[in-house]
């Protein structure tokens, strides 16, 4: 929970490949639906308003009161707590952004059963669940709560992220907008046996082989016969302004079969196949005047001297 009486609650769903869509969609919910429970067991149920009722502004539950007027809002624990002040002036506040409003007397009690009154008889606030209870201590004390059954869609705001992985390319439509449709396409990349990961600023990838030694290396018997050579080959396109970088490397040309070495070979060849810029030039006879500049350009990169 953080400052502001948020609870965050994380769940995850783990969905079978060949599920039907109905399978999807219910596994999604049963996810979702636990998130829920998780969080609402984090609301305040016990009050002095009986028990069916939880505090307004207690827990993970938002603030529902603003504008006040000779009206003081506890806060904490008491933040449900509404204070009267003996004022003999207009009480006012609006909750749930309705305006309630009652003149103040010279005696606490009476201006909180009024004010009271008047919140529990606005049809728009009994229709949330909304319930106030006056004081009679003297203390000008009203108290807010809301009804336990009304307590996650009237006074909790829950909002997620929702975040869906696949081998497989998807598609994924919700029914309060059919006319949008979100399309996920296949990873290649996702589930084989070469993994990909970015730095956090996204300006660099890595590349990681997954070398079995006993598949993909060579492997003879155990006297010397049935040899077997090594059969497995790895291939890296990667797409360029100029030209693509297309090397292709075979266990034979490894020699050990690892993960280390089959990147340094990949990564030889893709430096064979890069351009490899030269300068030459012809002696001056005197240096150029000062301010005079050269500039040189490779493609799009640019430097000058």
């Amino acid at each position: 929970m953080d400052a502001n009486g948020n609870s965050l609650s994380i769940t995850t769903a783990s969905i079978a490949g060949n599920s039907s869509a109905n399978d999807v969609i219910a596994a999604i919910k049963t996810a979702i639906d636990a998130a829920v429970t998780a969080v609402s067991n984090g609301l305040t149920t016990a009050t002095t308003a009986g028990s069916d009722y939880i505090a307004a502004n207690s827990g993970p539950i938002k603030n529902v009161v603003d504008d006040v007027k000779n009206i003081t809002l506890g806060t904490g624990a008491n933040a449900h707590v509404m204070t009267m002040a003996l004022i003999g002036e207009s009480l006012e506040a609006s909750i749930e952004g309705i305006a309630i409003s009652v003149n103040g007397t010279s005696d606490r009690d009476d201006d909180a059963a009024a004010f009271a009154a008047k919140v529990n008889t606005n049809a728009s606030l009994m229709a949330m669940g909304v319930k106030a209870v006056a004081a009679s201590n003297n203390s000008g004390e009203v108290r807010l709560y809301y009804k336990n059954t009304k307590s996650l869609s009237q006074n909790t705001r829950i909002t997620g992220q929702l975040s869906m992985t696949s081998k497989s390319g998807f598609d994924l439509q919700s029914s309060l907008d059919m006319s949008n449709k979100s399309t996920a396409l296949a990873d290649s990349i996702l589930g084989g046996l070469v993994s990909r990961s970015f730095s956090k600023a996204g300006t660099s990838a890595s590349l990681k082989f997954a070398a079995n030694v006993e598949i993909d290396g060579a492997a003879t018997n155990v006297d010397g016969t049935k040899a077997q050579a090594p059969s497995a080959f790895y291939d890296v396109k990667l797409d360029a302004v100029g030209g693509a970088f297309d090397v292709n490397i075979s266990s034979a040309e490894v020699g050990e079969t690892n993960s280390a070495l089959i990147a340094a070979g990949i990564a030889e060849k893709m430096r064979s196949q890069a351009p490899v810029p030269s300068i030459t030039g012809v002696p001056i006879a005197s240096l150029p005047p000062v301010g005079t500049f050269a500039r040189f350009s490779i493609g799009d990169a640019e430097s000058t001297h």
